[in-house]
């Protein structure tokens, strides 16, 4: 009877053993694996760690009195710390040396021209103005005072040249009385390639008339000319 109780603790405490085993291995049922946690078992009696679920190492703790635990590589980012004192400032570098001057803006240039003396005996190159290449817009402003004697009335008629003259610049004025001044303005457009040279061109009539000191030329240099 003694050997038959015996035998049945002996079971009994077998099964219990299954039991406590079956639940630790369930309690240690390995989780989806995870590359940004890190798994390990904590070893009681001892202190010590070790890792697990690598691809060499087990999937479970070697005891189920150790305990697993798990952690992640990478923490939650902590608070910002306080702003560090500024730096001395650097040395100053020495200047470079200058560079080449860049090319003329498309603003607008003028040139001028005036005469300090009375032309007697009107021709061609009253005035000149020599002009570098582009666009331009020439004037001319003509003061005419009469030589004529008896009442007879004075003429003049002036025009703009460049190489050739500009059509539709020749002006005149075919009214001058005895010893009367009066003045006109010729208008004219270029556009050149290359530079070149303005004149301010008068021929005088049967009459005598003579240019006056203050006429004067102008060129107006643009970026871009439209004629229409």
């Amino acid at each position: 009877m003694k050997d038959h109780v015996h035998l049945a603790h002996r079971a009994l405490a077998a099964g219990l053993t299954l039991a406590a085993l079956a639940s630790g291995a369930r309690a240690q049922t390995p989780a989806p694996p995870d590359p940004n946690v890190i798994w390990a078992c904590y070893v009681p009696t001892s202190g010590t760690v070790y890792r697990i679920k690598t691809a060499d190492t087990k999937e479970i703790c070697s005891s189920p009195k150790h305990v697993m635990f798990s952690f992640n590589q990478t923490g939650p980012a902590g608070p910002q710390g306080p702003a560090g004192a500024q730096g001395p400032a650097g040395a100053t570098g020495a200047t470079g040396p200058q560079g080449p001057e860049g090319p003329a803006g498309a603003g607008a240039s003028a040139f001028f021209k005036a005469l300090t003396a009375a032309v007697s005996t009107p021709g061609p190159a009253v005035l000149s103005l020599n002009l570098p290449a582009g666009a331009y817009v020439l004037m001319a402003r003509v003061r005419v005072f009469s030589k004529t004697f008896n009442d007879a009335e004075a003429s003049l008629n002036c025009s703009i040249g460049v190489p050739g003259q500009l059509a539709s610049t020749e002006t005149d004025v075919n009214r001058v009385l005895q010893d009367g001044t009066t003045s006109f303005v010729v208008v004219g457009a270029y556009t050149a390639g290359s530079p070149f040279t303005a004149f301010l061109n008068c021929a005088s009539g049967e009459n005598t008339a003579a240019v006056s000191a203050g006429t004067n030329l102008i060129a107006i240099k643009l970026g871009s000319l439209v004629l229409q």
